[in-house]
């Protein structure tokens, strides 16, 4: 096991009467901006209650909506215009990964005189930052817990990672989880494992931490087959909001060098670009690049087979069987397993493009244990046009 430090402050709050405790939670602040999404939350009427428990806990507050998924570095510069315009001392986001992230990036700029760009483009460091609390309505990005923002400029999604925009609270609403359409849950569904399988995928790591990841995996799989069997079961719908935090709270990265990431990067460059759910685009890569690289790291594709999949054999053959079992569980949920499914036919120029950018113009290669050149992201990009996952 690698040395690690590791840091996580934020409280998680789950329960039915959740929501109840939003008002001692923000009693530190002064005044409020609250960031929520396009309309998900004021038609459920989750946005109405929010208001009236900081109304109730005599908390002003000032109101910015409108963000959309693959949220916008405008849109979270206009954030930050309106939060220093406000003089707000506490940035509360009412909804999923995009709304938490915009809210991130607003609380980074709003005590920052350069401008917010500096901190995507690795051209400052961030020094300080609002606090930012959360009230999660769709699970799965786990950025309610994670050091993480990602923001789309042009066709391109650019991250800042910071423990400073860690949020302080993150509280964990069932009932509005309860109202996801079937598609955002898959897509949130599969984005979570996703963030457990690329740390999962680390050339260095433990026992104990492969094992975390796996449990991880392995609940996300059954409480979506739950879920999907009975809608109104609750239990699984919780088990997924909690997953996306496990995820993405750092405990799955303590000692290892860090997971592979290709699947995101080629994923973010699809959902960049077309404007595709996150977890959609990941799904549609994720059996081309696995079938690509896994005689690369066949040793630990057949533990993911075996101790995730439930697949017995040896590493080479359990390691095949493990990524057409987990391909035929994506389809028979209803996702997408090819580019094409996703209604996608991008030509050669474009393709060119997308493999520009996932290697930084073919600077970096694309994930740690696949190490991926340019040539060999468009490779994978061209066979995942084809209709079959």
């Amino acid at each position: 096991m690698k040395a690690f430090s590791y840091l996580n402050p934020t409280r998680a709050v789950f329960g039915e009467d959740a929501l109840d405790r939003l008002g001692e939670l923000v009693r530190y602040a002064e005044k409020i901006l609250v960031v929520h999404g396009e309309s998900s939350a004021e038609k459920n009427g989750l946005l109405a209650q929010v208001f009236g428990r900081l109304e109730a806990a005599g908390k002003p507050f000032a109101i910015f909506g409108g963000v959309r998924a693959n949220p916008l570095y405008e849109k979270a510069r206009e954030g930050v215009a309106l939060a220093k315009r406000e003089r707000v001392d506490f940035i509360l986001a009412v909804g999923g990964g995009s709304v938490i992230d915009t809210a991130k990036a607003i609380a980074l700029g709003a005590v920052y005189d350069g401008e917010l760009w500096d901190f995507y483009c690795a051209a400052a460091e961030p020094s300080s930052c609002l606090p930012v609390g959360a009230v999660l309505t769709v699970p799965g990005s786990g950025s309610e817990m994670s050091d993480c923002s990602v923001l789309t400029r042009g066709e391109q999604k650019w991250f800042c990672d910071t423990d400073l925009q860690r949020p302080v609270f993150a509280v964990l609403d069932l009932d509005s989880v309860l109202t996801v359409s079937r598609f955002q849950l898959l897509c949130g569904a599969f984005d979570t494992f996703m963030h457990a399988f690329e740390r999962y995928m680390s050339a260095e790591s433990s026992p104990l931490i492969e094992g975390l990841a796996e449990s991880v995996m392995r609940g996300v799989l059954s409480a979506v087959d739950r879920a999907l069997a009975d809608p109104a079961d609750r239990e699984a719908k919780a088990e997924l909001l909690v997953a996306g935090g496990l995820a993405q709270n750092g405990l799955l990265a303590l000692g290892s060098s860090g997971g592979d990431w290709a699947v995101h990067a080629l994923a973010n460059e699809i959902s960049g670009t077309y404007d595709t759910p996150h977890g959609a685009a990941l799904a549609a890569i994720w059996a081309h690049w696995a079938r690509y690289v896994r005689p690369r790291m066949s040793e630990k594709w057949g533990m993911f087979a075996r101790n995730v999949m439930g697949v017995p054999g040896q590493d080479e053959t359990a390691g095949d069987a493990g990524i057409e079992a987990l391909a035929e569980k994506l389809r028979s949920w209803g996702l997408p397993v090819s580019l094409a499914e996703l209604g996608m036919s991008p030509d050669e120029e474009t393709i060119c493009s997308l493999a520009r950018r996932a290697t930084r113009g073919d600077n970096e290669p694309v994930g740690k244990l696949s190490r991926l050149t340019k040539e060999e992201v468009k490779t994978i990009y061209r066979i995942s046009l084809r209709r079959k996952g």
